[in-house]
């Protein structure tokens, strides 16, 4: 359960909901804000962008 794409090549991404202890993992920013689940708030402080974070060629 893993995503890759070439246009960003040489990263792996992987689910955080497949790591034993994943609330250790502590978020930088989100993405894709615009399509977020209407009961999800996100009112931690922490960028927000209606896309991918990530530039890509």
């Amino acid at each position: 359960m893993t995503y890759e794409d070439d246009r960003l090549a040489g990263e792996i991404y992987i689910h955080a909901g497949l790591f034993d202890e994943a609330d250790h993992l502590v978020p930088d920013r989100h993405a894709y804000v615009t399509s977020k689940l209407f009961w999800l708030h996100l009112e931690d402080g922490l960028d927000k962008f209606d896309a991918t974070t990530r530039g890509r060629s």
